[in-house]
């Protein structure tokens, strides 16, 4: 049986949207912190109830569409998501040990490499530059405390 790519995307956005916005209730304010309107869950609990109500959209529109569409999920389709999540599972693994630029330089290059084999010199220097624009955003732009990395640079 096959389902709808919409409805497949607004289930699993939904489900995560809704654990996003159970962790949120789970933020606790500090004994040290000041009396807050919102307080520390606050922020992340509008964007929670906002990713709700975007995913209930995403399958209130999937309801809307006709069976005759050719943008049906199988198994077949599911399965054909199994690399790229692997490739993420080992990206969250090997942070910690290499840090996050050589992590994003090797995730963003096998996931190249998967979407289509093309020259080795051009998709080591597209994953090159996505390590790089990361690595410019959050250490030098927001100044976020990240590993970036490896244990031994540090």
């Amino acid at each position: 049986m096959k389902i709808s790519q919409n409805k497949v995307t607004g289930l699993f956005c939904l489900i995560f949207s809704l654990f996003f916005v159970y962790q949120a209730f789970q933020i606790e304010t500090p004994p040290s912190a000041t009396m807050d309107f919102l307080g520390p869950s606050g922020f992340p609990f509008i964007i929670g109830g906002l990713m709700v109500l975007c995913s209930l959209g995403i399958l209130f529109i999937s309801k809307n569409e006709k069976d005759d569409n050719d943008d049906k999920v199988g198994p077949n389709e599911l399965k054909s998501l199994l690399p790229y999540l692997l490739l993420i599972f080992l990206f969250i693994l090997i942070v910690p040990f290499v840090g996050m630029f050589i992590g994003l330089l090797l995730l963003a290059f096998f996931m190249i490499r998967l979407i289509e084999k093309g020259k080795l010199l051009k998709e080591l220097a597209v994953s090159s530059c996505v390590a790089i624009a990361v690595w410019v955003i959050f250490d030098l732009l927001l100044n976020l405390s990240m590993p970036m990395w490896p244990i031994l640079f540090r």
